[in-house]
């Protein structure tokens, strides 16, 4: 419209301002959040190899804002944590993530059977697994070659596709 205001962004910019939220993880809890003490000390437990914040969003959701990669997938892949005796289900932090609508994006682990041994390694897995999504991690089995039977990794898959 005419005489208003816009504020306009470049490709670059938004992908600058989306780097900030890469390793974002929501945590909902269904009933409300405990003491921010006890969330705190809960988060305490937990043992990251980095740095981590934890701010409010509102009432029933926090901001867990986690500062690498292998953090972020492996807290990610446990879905739910329990905080303080209160269930907190893990959803992936997203641009423009509104708290009353769940993202369609989760961790699935997916079995890749009969793949040849020359196949397990990461670097290898993730090559073929980013066509399912953007591959989290393997498995432990998977990694220390324990079980060549099949590879298992975690991919973050939009569920709504097929």
């Amino acid at each position: 419209m005419e005489g208003e205001s816009a504020v306009l962004f470049t490709l670059w910019e938004i992908h600058s301002l989306n780097e900030f939220i890469k390793f974002t993880l929501i945590g909902k809890l269904q009933l409300g959040h405990p003491k921010m003490d006890l969330v705190r000390k809960s988060f305490d437990d937990i043992q990251f190899g980095g740095a981590w914040q934890l701010k409010l969003m509102d009432g029933r959701n926090l901001i867990i804002k986690l500062s690498n990669d292998e953090d972020y997938s492996r807290i990610f892949a446990k879905q739910t944590l329990l905080i303080a005796g209160t269930p907190m289900k893990l959803l992936k932090g997203t641009p423009g993530f509104d708290p009353s609508k769940e993202p369609p994006v989760a961790p699935i682990w997916f079995k890749l059977p009969n793949l040849p041994i020359q196949y397990y390694n990461q670097n290898v897995l993730f090559s073929i697994d980013r066509t399912l999504g953007c591959p989290l991690k393997v498995d432990a089995l998977t990694y220390n070659l324990a079980w060549p039977a099949g590879a298992r990794v975690l991919v973050e898959r939009d569920i709504t596709l097929p």
